[in-house]
């Protein structure tokens, strides 16, 4: 997903829904009365969630905020399309690096935030290990969204490994499907993945969502930027892709919701993860 300008224009319903989520497990913290506490964002891209839900969700009187991304791209459109305060950094970091985050981020904050992220890491178990790095040894919290089931997973999965026209193009299909995509018990497996990672007090739930994007072509310009596997397309047949690509998505997430394949049309149809966990030896919220 190297498309910061489109991704920033895209998907707003998506990415509001995941801001209440955060606002509303905010809206119940106990926030320390001398401030000064730290965030760390995992994932924060082009900016327009931070600016737009992060930064209404937290005290005034934070100490910092840290906003990471893999991509560099991402953060520079960030940076270049927001003002932000002087307590603002900036960091590329790839949450699931088999080192470990970087020694100066280790034991920093009191809060991490990975919105819409973790079904795309490439090693799930790691990037919680590692998110929980992040946090106070004294303790901190950790608010996770995610998908578990995507109609754009599964239609990745389908163009690569099924459909005899296009798979011959595409490879590496395993980066662009959710590690939960085939899990029968999404959220038992991601709360145990959180309890051996070493989380406490752990909330985790699914939440069935359904965003329609209009006509078909207000849908293709929204689906493009997270497409990854477009890329193996040659530019002269993505148009025609994209066409059948988004078929695929209509039939199969009806298949997944049980419905007719003309009510999924133009629709992203999901399973949204709401998570949460402290550190061991924090207090619960």
């Amino acid at each position: 997903m190297e498309m910061p300008d489109l991704y920033h224009k895209s998907h707003h319903e998506v990415k509001r829904d995941s801001g209440l989520y955060l606002q509303a497990y905010y809206s119940k913290m106990k926030w320390h009365i001398d401030g000064g506490e730290n965030f760390c964002e995992i994932g924060a891209g082009p900016g327009d969630v931070s600016f737009n839900y992060v930064f209404p969700s937290i005290p005034a009187n934070y100490g910092k905020i840290v906003f990471s991304d893999i991509s560099k791209d991402m953060l520079d459109f960030f940076k270049s399309n927001y003002k932000l305060p002087s307590k603002c950094e900036f960091k590329v970091m790839d949450i699931a690096a088999k080192q470990g985050v970087p020694t100066e981020l280790e034991g920093l904050f009191d809060h991490v935030i990975s919105m819409l992220v973790m079904h795309w890491v490439s090693d799930t178990r790691m990037a919680l290990k590692n998110m929980l790095s992040l946090l106070r040894p004294q303790g901190g919290d950790c608010f996770m969204t995610f998908f578990s089931f995507n109609n754009i997973f599964a239609a990745n999965y389908h163009m690569a490994k099924v459909d005899q026209k296009w798979s011959p193009f595409i490879k590496n299909e395993e980066c662009f499907v959710s590690s939960f995509h085939f899990s029968q018990d999404p959220q038992a497996e991601f709360t145990e993945m959180m309890m051996e990672a070493g989380y406490s007090h752990i909330s985790v739930s699914v939440k069935p969502v359904a965003y329609h994007y209009g006509d078909r072509y207000q849908f293709i310009e929204n689906i493009r930027p997270v497409c990854g596997i477009l890329s193996y397309i040659p530019k002269a047949m993505q148009s025609e892709f994209m066409d059948d690509y988004i078929d695929v998505m209509a039939k199969l997430g009806a298949q997944h919701r049980g419905l007719k394949e003309t009510d999924c049309e133009n629709m992203m149809i999901a399973d949204l993860i709401v998570a949460s966990g402290n550190k061991l030896g924090t207090i619960s919220n």
